[in-house]
C-alpha cells in the first residue's frame, strides 16, 4: 500500500546550541553532534520593501565543515559569541560519526535530505513524502521559544537516493561541495539503513516559487561598521507551534490556504523583528585551511 504524501506545515526542532569558541581562529569539521552557527555571508535577500538585494549579512545556519571564526564577542540575550565564514578545506577521509550538513541553506537552491526521513528499524516517516508546497520550520527552542533559523519551502523537484544509489543520481546534478559536506558524510554513517530510500527536496526560491511561497533564513545585512549580531526571531503560529516541543518534527496537516497563511504570518514576524529574508548565500568553495583542522 502506497503511503499518502504530507502537505502542511512542520515544527522541525533542531540542537541549537552555538559551537564552541577555539583559541585558534578556526573551527574544524563536527563531530558526534550537531550545533548551529552564526555565519557571515555574500548573496542576496529580501529588505523590508520587498525588494531583492545582493551582498553582505549575517545568519543563523548549519554548516558543520570547517570555519574561520571572524571575531567573538561574550554572549547575552540569545545574542551569538562567534561570528564565522564557512569554509571547505576539500575531500577528507571516512570517519565515524562525523556530522552532515542538512539542511543545506547555500548555493541556488535550499536543500533537505536526511535528517529525521528515517528510523533506526529502517522504516520511512512522514518527512520523506512531502508534497510541493509544504513549509519546513527549522529551528530550535531556546529560553523556552521556538526561533527560526531556516523556512524551507518544497519546491517541484525531488530526487530519490540511497546508498546504492546516490553516485549514479547525482553525478552531474549537484556541487562537489554539496556532496562532499552532506552526501558523503550521510552515508558514511552507520546508522543510516541500506535499504532506505531518501528524497532530496530542492527548496522554492523567489524566481520559482510555489504558491508564491520561497523558502528563506532571516538574516541581517552587513552596515559600514561590518557584520551584525542578531537573536533568533521568535515565531508564534497558533495550532502549529509548540514551544515546549524540543525533538520530534510535529507536523500539522493543511491545504494550500493554510501553508501560505503561515508562511506569510513568519514572514511578517521575523521582519517585526527587524531581519530580512536571506534568499541565497554564496556557496564555500575550496579554500586553503589549516592542515591541523582539515581532518577530524
Amino acid at each position: 500500500m502506497t503511503k499518502s504524501v504530507f502537505t502542511g506545515v512542520i515544527q522541525f526542532v533542531h540542537p541549537g546550541h552555538e559551537h564552541k569558541t577555539t583559541k585558534t581562529g578556526w573551527q574544524g569539521w563536527s563531530l558526534n553532534s550537531h550545533a548551529r552557527k552564526f555565519m557571515a555571508s555574500n548573496g542576496n535577500w529580501i529588505d523590508l520593501n520587498s525588494n531583492l538585494r545582493s551582498g553582505e549579512f549575517t545568519f543563523w545556519g548549519e554548516w558543520e565543515a570547517q570555519s574561520e571564526i571572524i571575531s567573538t564577542a561574550p554572549s547575552s540575550q540569545g545574542l551569538p559569541r562567534n561570528i564565522v565564514i564557512p569554509r571547505f578545506g576539500g575531500p577528507i577521509s571516512p570517519i565515524d560519526n562525523l556530522m552532515n550538513t542538512d539542511p543545506y541553506v547555500f548555493g541556488e537552491q535550499f536543500k533537505y535530505t536526511l535528517c529525521k526521513q528515517s528510523m533506526r528499524n529502517g522504516s520511512s516517516t512522514y518527512l520523506s513524502r512531502l508534497a510541493p508546497g509544504t513549509l519546513v520550520l527549522f529551528g530550535s527552542v531556546v529560553n523556552g521559544y521556538f526561533t527560526l533559523d531556516t523556512a524551507f519551502v518544497t519546491g517541484n523537484s525531488t530526487f530519490q537516493h540511497s546508498r546504492s544509489t546516490w553516485e549514479n543520481e547525482f553525478n552531474k546534478q549537484l556541487s562537489d561541495t554539496y556532496k562532499e559536506v552532506t552526501l558523503k558524510p550521510m552515508y558514511w554513517d552507520k546508522n543510516v539503513p541500506d535499504e532506505v530510500t531518501y528524497n532530496l527536496y530542492f527548496g522554492a526560491t523567489p524566481s520559482s516559487p510555489f504558491n508564491e511561497m520561497y523558502s528563506f533564513f532571516p538574516c541581517l545585512p552587513s552596515e559600514t561598521g561590518g557584520p551584525q549580531r542578531f537573536a533568533r526571531p521568535v515565531i508564534n503560529l497558533e495550532g502549529v507551534i509548540n514551544h515546549a516541543s524540543k525533538q520530534a518534527p510535529k507536523g500539522t496537516p493543511g491545504d494550500p490556504e493554510m501553508v501560505r497563511n503561515c508562511w506569510a504570518s513568519v514572514v511578517e514576524q521575523v521582519r517585526a523583528q527587524g531581519l530580512s529574508l536571506g534568499v541565497h548565500a554564496a556557496e564555500p568553495v575550496i579554500t586553503s585551511i589549516p592542515e591541523s583542522i582539515r581532518q577530524p
